[in-house]
């Protein structure tokens, strides 16, 4: 069975499914920590008041290698689109795949939120 782009075994082995979904999960926040401290809002975007949500679609290899990345859904300012390409390239390199996880490429999701702090 393939669930976003992890192959899991079948049967009654949910043992094994359970420590794969562990091990995943803390990989992805591990994963989605090190993209977002990565992150910069552009200056032209702040300036100008722009501010949008977008999707960065990745694939890793089990040894961390991204294999691609690119914009699964684009913002509307072309600025940030590439701001977030750039987040996800300087948040290299990522580490091999926690123990227990399956050694097939991972595909995801990453939403990326540009939103400016409004003053209280």
């Amino acid at each position: 069975m393939t669930v976003d782009g992890m192959t899991l075994p079948l049967g009654n082995d949910s043992e094994a499914v359970q420590q794969d979904d562990s091990a995943r999960a803390r990989y992805l926040e591990e994963l989605t920590k090190k993209i977002t401290q990565a992150k910069i809002y552009p200056v032209q975007a702040r300036r100008k008041g722009w501010e949008d949500t977008l999707i960065v679609e990745l694939e890793i290899a089990p040894s961390g290698k991204l294999l691609s990345a690119k914009i699964a859904q684009a913002s509307r300012f072309q600025v940030l689109n590439k701001a977030a390409l750039d987040a996800v390239k300087r948040a290299q390199p990522f580490r091999a795949f926690n123990h227990g996880m399956n050694n097939a490429p991972l595909a995801l999701k990453i939403p990326f939120d540009y939103t400016l702090k409004r003053p209280k």
